[in-house]
């Protein structure tokens, strides 16, 4: 719950009244809708969190009054979420449902990594290090239609019998390997034997690292092996609705509407809907690359969508425990995904920051920062193969005409299309030659400095345009701070307004006195894992 953690904590209630008596484990310290949380409860709930977690909470003023207001906090927000349909929208319902597929492909994955490595053999690393760093370029099937060129690949990392079969070609023969698939070596490259000693020298991170990328081939190979078994029964693969899916794309790509319900795919095991297709991809968040959605791009995640569908039917059937584990966490991350939603509609959506206010922010700072001094500058990047002549141009003075060929960084420009002349830049932001710029006199904008050769050969060359002289800051210099800020004080105000409310429609009572006489740290409340019971 990344965007609750610091409302469900904000200002926790001062419990500190210096009562000493310990309450028991059965005690109750808090009651909500008419449900009890007692000492033991509360000391249980503590135990579940990660120790990131609960090192925050050790380490603020009052960590009592700020763990018990956010547990408190955290039911009332669910309690809520419930009562207006957040937890069982479709959204987090599907949400929910791509959290468990892909909670399956990950136990699946896990569990064959392990038997992977249980069964891995001194000879297999043996093996593996013998061609360590040899590349081939190879053509499965060459001339025939279903000809596939790979390369480079790894030799070591290809299945081995397959791998000792190319071993034995040179380059360019074509042979019958394994199984009668026909292979034609195109070309391979062999490491430098002295690079390749001193790779192999620290034994023990070549065997590491042999171990751990022989798991990794073998595993992904055999989740590719189930994937292909598990669709070969799927009742005809994927057929692709090509107007939902170019609708979807378009929307990806910022140019379309968002339809929930529109029918991307459908195969013999069901359909998959946009919803569904966004819900899985926010699981994987940034983790997911979409740098070129298409069709094909859309039939791939599908794909991956229902063998993961099918490895969780496969927990389902065979391994209750680790599927019991999966609809946990999933359903873990539903809540919080659905509390999210409840927090931006309810309270971040509220957030209005005018002009007004930025202003009145920005004549209320008694000491406004000082804006160092930048430049505004021509840029030109030499190529390696031009700098002679560049340098000769710069001697006979006629390098401007010369310049106008040359490359720059259109990212520096704040024109459109980008123009050749930078915005204004601080020393710092230069990548060579900052002292030689920073040091021309505010007149000279005729003098080119430079070349100053950059870490991949080229070199730059700078002309001075203008200098932006060190000023007190203003406020479009302050604005986005002076937003951020006002944004941030409003969202707390209306955040606690929310809270408040809601701890009067599920009617919050608090355990003061029980509340106060608790140890600083939960995990040495009565009733907490590993502590004895109270007498």
């Amino acid at each position: 719950m990344a965007s609750m953690a610091c409302l469900l904590s904000v200002c926790s209630l001062a419990l500190s009244n210096g009562v000493e008596t310990a309450p028991a484990g059965d005690e109750w310290l808090f009651i909500l809708n008419g449900d009890t949380m007692t000492v033991a409860g509360a000391a249980a709930a503590w135990s579940g969190l990660d120790p990131s977690e609960r090192g925050q909470y050790l380490s603020l003023d009052d960590p009592v009054g700020a763990f018990v207001t956010a547990l408190a906090r955290n039911r009332m927000v669910l309690l809520e979420t419930a009562r207006l349909g957040y937890s069982d929208a479709p959204g987090t319902l599907a949400f929910r449902d791509a959290w468990m597929r892909r909670d399956a492909q990950m136990w699946m994955q896990d569990s064959l990594a392990r038997r992977n490595d249980s069964l891995l053999a001194q000879d297999d690393i043996d093996y593996f290090l013998a061609r360590f760093g040899k590349l081939v370029w190879i053509t499965v099937a060459p001339g025939l239609p279903g000809e596939v060129v790979d390369g480079p690949v790894h030799l070591p990392e290809l299945p081995r019998e397959i791998a000792c079969h190319l071993d034995s070609m040179e380059a360019g023969q074509v042979l019958a390997g394994p199984g009668g698939t026909v292979f034609k070596l195109d070309s391979v490259f062999v490491p430098d034997p002295e690079m390749l000693a001193s790779a192999l020298s620290d034994t023990a991170a070549a065997v590491e690292y042999a171990r751990t990328r022989m798991i990794t081939v073998r595993t992904a190979r055999t989740i590719s092996a189930i994937a292909d078994s598990l669709l070969s029964g799927s009742g005809g693969g994927l057929a692709i609705r090509t107007p939902a899916v170019e609708r979807f794309v378009a929307m990806l790509q910022g140019r379309g509407e968002y339809l929930p319900g529109d029918t991307l795919l459908e195969s013999g095991e069901g359909s998959i809907t946009a919803l569904q297709m966004r819900s899985e991809m926010l699981t994987y968040g940034s983790g997911m690359s979409v740098l070129a959605p298409d069709a094909h791009w859309v039939e791939q995640t599908a794909r991956s969508m229902s063998v993961e569908g099918a490895m969780l039917d496969y927990l389902s059937a065979r391994h209750a425990r680790a599927y019991d584990l999966a609809r946990l966490d999933a359903g873990r991350r539903a809540a919080e995904y659905a509390a999210d939603l409840l927090y931006d509609d309810s309270v971040r959506s509220g957030v209005s920051v005018g002009e007004e206010t930025i202003a009145m922010d920005y004549m209320a700072i008694a000491e406004r920062p000082a804006v160092p001094e930048t430049r505004s500058l021509r840029v030109a990047l030499v190529p390696p193969s031009l700098l002679r002549e560049c340098k000769t141009a710069l001697l006979s003075g006629t390098f401007d005409s010369m310049a106008d060929t040359l490359g720059f960084w259109p990212e520096w420009s704040e024109d459109d299309p980008p123009a050749r002349t930078t915005r204004p830049l601080r020393r710092e932001e230069l990548p060579a030659g900052a002292d030689s710029v920073f040091g021309l006199a505010p007149s000279d904008t005729l003098s080119w400095v430079g070349p100053f050769e950059l870490f991949d050969g080229t070199s730059v060359l700078y002309r001075l345009v203008r200098v932006f002289p060190t000023h007190e800051a203003s406020l479009d210099e302050m604005r986005s701070g002076l937003i951020q800020a006002a944004q941030e004080r409003e969202e707390e105000a209306r955040a606690v307004d929310w809270m408040q409310a809601m701890e009067r429609r599920y009617g919050l009572a608090m355990n003061r006195e029980a509340l106060a006489g608790l140890p600083s740290d939960p995990g040495e409340w009565p009733g907490a894992p590993g502590r004895e019971p109270s007498p």
